[in-house]
């Protein structure tokens, strides 16, 4: 049945000339299929390492379309990147425009507090009214309060030998006054402003509230702790050392206790407010 497959045959060359045999191969169908099968695989074989090795490969439609797709891959991240990096530079320029260019919105009603400030010194009052003296009652009540709690905590230590640096310079819209719950100090000062550490210390608080909006609270040396409240920004979080002098929020209005643009400075001491007029000087 299979005889077909172990026949022999012969190859035979002669001379187109002389008719002079020159070579003969003695051949079979299984030497023969072999043979081919042989060079197909070879054939193949060199074919895949061409493309594969060789810039003939990217001539094939399936390796086009793949470089492609990571080519386009490519571009996007390069884009995205791009797009990150655009975005933080324009909220750093942005950050500093409103920094340095920002101009104060409310000038005039400083200047006017100012003028009124001026004109109530060169004005006599007449007669103490009933209301009058009730006022100058409670203003002594509250800086008797203050001197004793100050006097108080001096014994403990002496703020003579603490260096503080000025957290904003502006106008003084409002004292220190404990009887009327107003623990600190309110400053005036153009919108835009940079406040200030008084002192090199560790920020324990860098949070938002409903009263005192954006607030800021840096613990110093001897168990000083300042208050920085109602800013626009902060600039710090709870963790980050700062420096004496190290901006670590812009100006603001934020909070419902507050009624326009100001830093309400505080400055405590063993968990007891301190005066901070005492020690700083506000007043430009």
């Amino acid at each position: 049945m299979f005889k077909w497959i172990s026949d022999k045959h012969r190859l035979v060359l002669f001379n187109d000339e002389t008719f002079q045999e020159e070579r003969s191969f003695r051949l079979s169908r299984v030497k023969v299929s072999f043979f081919l099968a042989l060079t197909c695989i070879l054939i193949s074989t060199v074919t895949v390492l061409t493309i594969i090795f060789t810039p003939l490969g990217y001539l094939m439609p399936e390796r086009s379309n793949e470089n492609l797709r990571m080519s386009i891959n490519s571009m996007v991240q390069q884009i995205d990147t791009l797009e990150m990096e655009i975005i933080k530079r324009d909220l750093f320029i942005n950050n500093m425009k409103n920094v340095v260019y920002e101009t104060f919105e409310y000038e005039d009603d400083v200047e006017k507090n100012r003028l009124i400030k001026e004109d109530d010194k060169e004005e006599e009052v007449p007669e103490k009214s009933n209301e009058l003296k009730d006022l100058i009652d409670n203003v002594e009540s509250e800086l008797e309060l203050g001197n004793l709690i100050e006097n108080n905590l001096s014994k403990e230590i002496e703020f003579d030998d603490m260096l503080f640096f000025t957290p904003l310079r502006g106008i003084v819209s409002d004292t220190f006054a404990p009887a009327r719950n107003h623990f600190g100090t309110d400053i005036v000062a153009p919108k835009g402003q940079v406040i200030k550490s008084i002192q090199k210390g560790t920020v324990v608080v860098s949070t938002w509230s409903v009263d005192t909006g954006h607030m800021i609270g840096v613990q110093h040396e001897n168990n000083v702790i300042s208050f920085y409240k109602h800013n626009s920004s902060l600039l710090k979080k709870e963790g980050d050392i700062v420096k004496a002098g190290e901006g670590i929020a812009i100006i603001g209005n934020t909070g419902e206790m507050t009624d326009g643009p100001h830093l309400h400075f505080e400055l405590w001491f063993n968990g007891q407010p301190i005066n901070p007029q005492k020690y700083l000087k506000f007043d430009d």
